[in-house]
């Protein structure tokens, strides 16, 4: 039914009486990117181009169901969050079982839409259940072609900023703590950075590169440093 205003229902995403509850509108490459809610696949990422057909989810980021409050099944969610457009690649909040509430990225397909970084790496135990840590990324901003956000990386419950080159979606490797370049432990994603990593070196921690490594970029902050012995780092940018 359209309004004096010419507003029109474009889809019912939740059929029946509940909200669909569309939120964090973001545009990419034309198309509206947003989370929504339906029965069958929870809160998860939805996209537009304006017309009924083309109203799609785009991915079921948290499959399968759970029981709710009220000890009803229904659909896990993704719950997706503060998207933000950064070079043609969305990046967000998402979560699901294995990994926890951390940051995502999603190129506008399916397949394209995966885990970005592990920010909090790990599980924890509560009362004798084992959950996923998770990073919990928000404030989720670009600033002169860079991501910038702030996480939780650790157990101290204090949330820490940190920035990504937003052009191309490459990966993010985070120190954990001081340690050596090669060794999986150093970085907050649990594995050792690569040709493509964009490497952050947390303020404090010393990084030891005693071999030939490589990484897309390297960002300092505040007191990072990398300590060459004997070794050296090749960059492409």
């Amino acid at each position: 039914m359209a309004s004096n205003g010419g507003t029109t229902l474009l889809k019912d995403i939740n059929p029946g009486s509940l909200h669909a509850d569309p939120a964090y509108i973001t545009v990419l490459n034309n198309t509206l990117y947003f989370a929504a809610t339906n029965n069958s696949a929870g809160r998860e990422l939805w996209k537009t181009d304006g017309t009924a057909a083309g109203t799609i989810l785009v991915k079921d980021i948290d499959t399968g169901t759970q029981l709710d409050g009220s000890y009803v099944l229904r659909a896990r969610s993704g719950y997706p969050q503060y998207l933000v457009n950064a070079g043609d690649i969305l990046y967000f909040n998402a979560e699901e079982a294995t990994n926890g509430a951390e940051l995502w990225k999603s190129d506008g397909t399916g397949a394209g839409t995966l885990l970005s970084a592990d920010l909090y790496a790990g599980t924890s135990t509560y009362l004798g259940y084992q959950y996923a840590n998770s990073g919990s990324p928000n404030n989720i901003v670009v600033s002169t072609g860079s991501l910038y956000g702030k996480a939780f990386f650790d157990a101290t419950g204090v949330r820490l900023w940190f920035r990504i080159d937003g052009s191309d979606g490459a990966n993010i490797s985070i120190s954990a703590q001081s340690g050596n370049w090669n060794t999986a432990a150093t970085w907050v994603c649990g594995s050792v950075p690569t040709a493509t990593s964009l490497v952050q070196i947390k303020p404090g921690h010393v990084v030891t590169i005693n071999s030939a490594v490589q990484a897309k970029k390297v960002l300092f902050d505040n007191g990072g440093k990398v300590l060459f012995s004997g070794g050296r780092l090749t960059m492409s940018q």
